[in-house]
């Protein structure tokens, strides 16, 4: 899915100019590349938060003799009130496959039924062309429903996607496993003295 979002070319970039941009509901926003030297623009803040309800899309930005497709690089955030401060965005090319972060979402369980358990991950970094982009990777709780922790090499991966994060990196584990695990340690640390 592509979205369509306008822009404004901004000329200046010094502070007094992004704070009185974001007083019109506007964050600057900076798009790179390997085609384009960096272009300072800024775009409607509404626009931009329901673009960064799927972080991962591909993004078709026109303004005034400007057109690309981009993705959203980074979003820096105010520390306290979550604000939108500026974003860094990066065009892209069709044909060229991109490292991302998905998002990893965890399926409920069909019964209702729920056991306690802990994510230790809570995305993962791909490679794959633009187009492939999942929105997320659905996690499957029955291994931790049986009692097992999942790991990334369980995951069900689309095609054409190549996942970078450490395949033996665990995902998920019911607690129970975690409270076992430092049981079994500190019997050995006892009998070490």
């Amino acid at each position: 899915m592509i979205l369509k979002l306008q822009a404004e070319l901004r000329s200046k970039s010094n502070g007094s100019a992004k704070r009185k941009l974001r007083q019109e509901k506007k964050v600057p926003a900076v798009v790179y590349g390997k085609m384009t030297k960096p272009v300072s623009i800024a775009l409607e803040e509404k626009s931009l938060q329901k673009a960064l309800h799927n972080p991962n899309a591909l993004i078709e930005l026109e303004a005034p003799g400007l057109k690309k497709l981009v993705v959203i690089h980074s979003v820096d955030r105010d520390p306290i009130h979550r604000g939108i401060l500026a974003v860094d965005l990066h065009q892209i090319n069709l044909k060229e496959r991109i490292k991302v972060h998905v998002r990893i979402e965890p399926i409920p369980d069909p019964d209702g039924k729920m056991i306690p358990y802990q994510m230790f991950l809570h995305e993962i970094h791909v490679d794959c062309l633009p187009e492939q982009i999942p929105e997320a990777i659905a996690l499957d709780l029955t291994p931790v429903r049986e009692g097992r922790a999942i790991f990334v090499k369980d995951l069900d991966i689309p095609e054409g996607v190549h996942v970078l994060t450490r395949s033996d990196e665990v995902i998920a584990a019911p607690f129970h496993t975690i409270y076992e695990a430092e049981a079994v340690a500190e019997p050995a640390v006892a009998a070490a003295e």
